[in-house]
């Protein structure tokens, strides 16, 4: 558990090693709680209907024809179709092919209608920051962002009822995140509605976060012990919403860039939230505390006061996801050296909580390396390379990670389907065992055994991290000798006047 705060304006507040001056602008937990009630209703609304209209389309096609006197009884040979209410892409034609009824059309107008304050030259500088900041980024986002948004012990609770983050689909899941990362920072025009790319795995994605939503609702009002809505909030709530996109976007500008040596102008940083913004928008999520950057660091200090409360959970699934990324390419890193990655990333404080240990120096010096080889290579580009060569880059780079996360996710684009069923066999209780929380973990031995055959001939991320750490030591030490030896020459040379 976090210490006690004592929120009192002018007070310094040190939260999870994170250090910042409270004010009467920040929002108490206090405040923030009736977040955890409201949702995203028009979606909800939606999804209903859609399941209505999908029944319908249904019972027309099954119906039998009208047959004439005499003639052979009606009978159909088909196959039974599945149920479409699971399938996001259905649900996305269907919403997009009936955008005047009634029940639907709040939503379709909400979606395709710009808001005034979005600047596309803006949100496409904004698309190229992750790019041009690849591997921070990259390591920001999955070991600050995801792994370290599993301190909110609610937004846990209601990813462990899915089962996706078990050792044995975790990797897959993580995979299907950034690719939706890549849809909608790839172009202006893909996330343009209403046929961009970007922009249908949006609403796709907000499609499913309300089927999730209704699924656990509706076995909550079976079982309430097996959800306690009071306690919880309703799952996939605006705050919870508001706490996802604040970790891909705020928090990556003040804490996951800066922790690893990268620091972004003004500009850039308005540049990026204004991109998010955006995306919450699509996400039916409140665009309030991304108005701009300091509003947006006000919510990411109260979110991390209010929101940060590891659970047993919490613990589980970061160590899922550490177990099905070690020694899996294209980096094939061991667990020690993610795990160290999240400890930098995180600090000591949460990463003890998250049941994330000390590392052993030495990958901490191979973080520290990372760190360095992340610095000379982004800012040489920024700095001294011409922007036109730094725009080809950006090109041949959204190519290169796009066809890299297709293929370790199987080699097929991700659907955002309802793959993740909650069960009755996820009671995530504190009192509850590992097992029940991590889902099927069939076959995961024999994985992880082939990951260490292939892995430890191939953890060439560590030694490109040993090399620019052994580099980095060397220029450190070559300035301090050089430092030492001019400040002896103006000693001796002073004495000796």
């Amino acid at each position: 558990m976090p210490p006690p705060y004592i929120l009192e304006p002018g007070r310094r507040v040190n939260a999870w090693d994170y250090e910042f001056e409270w004010t009467s602008d920040h929002y108490t937990p206090e405040q923030l709680k009736p977040l955890i009630y409201t949702y995203d209703e028009l979606a909800s609304k939606a999804l209903d209907r859609l399941d209505e209209i999908a029944a319908e389309s249904r019972s027309s096609k099954s119906s039998p024809p009208q047959s004439n006197p005499g003639s052979e009884p009606y009978t159909d040979t088909s196959p039974p179709q599945q149920c479409p209410n699971t399938k996001a892409t259905t649900l996305f034609s269907l919403l997009q092919s009936h955008p005047h009824d009634p029940l639907l059309s709040p939503l379709w107008t909400q979606l395709t209608t710009t808001p005034p304050w979005v600047s596309l030259p803006q949100i496409s500088r904004g698309q190229q920051i992750i790019y041009r900041y690849l591997g921070p980024s990259i390591v920001g986002l999955t070991f600050q962002a995801l792994l370290g948004g599993f301190g909110s012990s609610r937004i846990s609770t209601t990813l462990s009822l899915t089962g996706g983050f078990s050792p044995r689909f975790a990797r897959r899941r993580l995979l299907e995140t950034f690719q939706h990362v890549l849809d909608i920072t790839s172009s202006v025009p893909d996330i343009t509605p209403p046929l961009g790319k970007g922009f249908i795995s949006t609403v796709k994605v907000r499609l499913l976060h309300a089927t999730v939503r209704r699924k656990i609702l509706t076995m909550a009002r079976q079982k309430p012990s097996w959800f306690d809505i009071s306690a919880n909030g309703i799952p996939c709530n605006d705050l919870d919403s508001i706490g996802t996109i604040t970790a891909f976007s705020t928090m990556l500008l003040f804490i996951g860039f800066p922790r690893q040596g990268i620091y972004l102008s003004r500009q850039e940083k308005e540049d990026y939230l204004a991109l998010w913004r955006y995306i919450a928008h699509l996400l039916g999520t409140p665009t309030a505390p991304f108005e701009n950057i300091s509003t947006a660091k006000i919510w990411l200090e109260s979110l991390i006061v209010s929101e940060i409360h590891p659970s047993k959970i919490s613990k589980q699934l970061g160590e899922n996801m550490i177990t099905s990324l070690a020694l899996t390419p294209p980096t094939y890193a061991s667990a020690e050296f993610l795990r160290a990655e999240g400890y930098w990333l995180n600090g000591p404080a949460l990463s003890k909580a998250l049941g994330i240990g000390r590392p052993k120096w030495w990958y901490l010096v191979l973080v520290a390396g990372q760190c360095g080889y992340f610095m000379g290579v982004s800012y040489g580009k920024k700095y001294l390379l011409p922007k036109s060569w730094e725009e080809k880059q950006i090109g041949r780079l959204k190519r290169m990670m796009r066809e890299m996360t297709v293929r370790e996710a199987g080699g097929r684009e991700a659907g955002f389907e309802f793959r993740y069923v909650p069960s009755w066999k996820q009671l995530h209780n504190d009192s509850n065992s590992d097992n029940t929380i991590g889902g099927d973990e069939k076959g995961v031995g024999e994985d992880v055994e082939a990951k260490k055959r292939d892995g430890f001939r191939n953890r060439w991320t560590e030694w490109r991290n040993l090399m620019a750490a052994v580099l980095l030591l060397t220029v450190v030490g070559w300035v301090a000798w050089l430092s030492v030896r001019v400040v002896c020459r103006g000693v001796v040379g002073m004495v000796t006047r």
